[in-house]
């Protein structure tokens, strides 16, 4: 039994020396999420939104009536706010979106927000282990839309001292916690290089816009 102390989001992590399952029941036994294998057989992870107060059952099972040893963690995780550079942060995608959907997202998108204020002028590096949209805002507008999928990255320029909205609109939510982190790097080298990945029959581009050169720069890159 776990007792939320909080509002926000939560993950439950079982790390086991077997083909471990997870479950996150309510009270009355309706389960919230379930997880069979994250990463590999012997990890399950399940991210669910809680209120204060509220009491969920955190079941752990095996695969096939294995069992063993394991170890349980539950973790309160972002829903969003300020990110450094280098630090990547650990959210829940929830299961509602609070912001407008834009650049060619689902309507109803789940989103996460972010927020980043480049200390130097430089290009910065996006990435994350979950497939959605990246979009930038200066404040005013909106100055990129950039896809991110889990192997690849997107990188874009950012100026000193103007602090940027990030916005990950994520379609539905799965159950996961996922990471995001932003890093520095040179566009110039080699394992920013990347070949271009082909895209999948009936997959699309996104543009990538902007409409004013004071406020963010227009090069932008997705290898």
């Amino acid at each position: 039994r776990f007792t939320a102390p909080a509002d926000g989001s939560y993950v439950f992590q079982v790390d086991s020396g077997y083909d471990a399952y997870l479950g996150v029941l309510d009270d009355l036994g309706t389960a919230l999420g379930c997880n069979d294998d994250f990463g590999s057989t012997t990890h399950a992870r399940v991210a669910i939104e809680l209120t204060q107060g509220a009491i969920v059952r955190v079941v752990v099972g095996g695969y096939a009536s294995q069992s063993g040893a394991y170890s349980l963690t539950a973790l309160a995780v972002s829903s969003g706010g300020a990110i450094s550079v280098g630090q990547p942060m650990l959210f829940s995608p929830g299961a509602t979106s609070s912001e407008p959907d834009v650049c060619g997202a689902p309507v109803g998108s789940v989103d996460r927000t972010f927020t980043f204020t480049p200390r130097t002028e430089a290009f910065y590096a996006f990435t994350a282990d979950v497939t959605g949209v990246l979009v930038i805002g200066d404040g005013r507008r909106t100055a990129a839309c950039i896809p991110l999928s889990p192997d690849r990255r997107a990188g874009f320029i950012l100026k000193a001292g103007h602090r940027y909205s990030l916005v990950l609109e994520l379609g539905y939510p799965d159950g996961q916690a996922h990471t995001f982190s932003i890093d520095r790097v040179d566009p110039d080298a080699p394992d920013w290089q990347v070949p271009p990945q082909p895209l999948p029959i009936g997959a699309f581009t996104l543009p990538i816009t902007t409409t004013d050169t004071t406020a963010a720069t227009t090069e932008a890159t997705t290898p």
